[in-house]
């Protein structure tokens, strides 16, 4: 099954509002990680008991929801960049693209936001989940580099002659 034609500015967009999505979830399970929300975390741990375990419990749950999400998020990322390098073999400009996701990770990120890949120590996963964020942010900067050119592309192709 083929997918159907759809404008490569359109995929691109489709793909960065799933990465959105996928990054906003790690940054909030990386932000639950790092110190930056230790006041959250003695608000909530006051509250419960035995406060150490309650924390990292939640912590565990919310990392594991999240990465399944995010997962999911840069799975169809991942559809709607193999869909643009389908639908438009032609462009060389869109086969470079493809060449550069892939050697920026693209493929990667799904396998690295495996439950079993994360650091259980706080610490480390931190870290972890940065390194992937940035590799996210690596492959969102190629697609909307190439939909600006696209985009030019467009605008030379479709202006008035002179």
């Amino acid at each position: 099954m083929t997918a159907p034609s759809v404008e490569p500015i359109t995929l691109m967009t489709y793909a960065l509002d799933e990465s959105r999505e996928a990054r906003e979830l790690l940054m909030m399970s990386h932000a639950g990680l790092t110190d930056r929300s230790r006041r959250w975390r003695q608000r909530v741990g006051s509250i419960a008991g035995a406060r150490d375990q309650f924390m990292a419990g939640l912590a565990a749950q919310y990392l594991g929801e999240n990465l399944y999400r995010a997962r999911e998020h840069w799975r169809s990322y991942v559809q709607c960049c193999a869909d643009l390098g389908a639908n438009n073999e032609s462009d060389d400009n869109i086969r470079l693209l493809v060449m550069e996701l892939r050697e920026a990770g693209l493929d990667a990120v799904v396998a690295e936001l495996a439950d079993d890949s994360v650091p259980r120590q706080r610490k480390l996963a931190a870290e972890y989940l940065g390194a992937v964020m940035n590799r996210m942010s690596e492959c969102d900067r190629l697609i909307i580099a190439a939909r600006v050119r696209l985009m030019l592309r467009r605008m030379r192709d479709d202006a008035p002659p002179e």
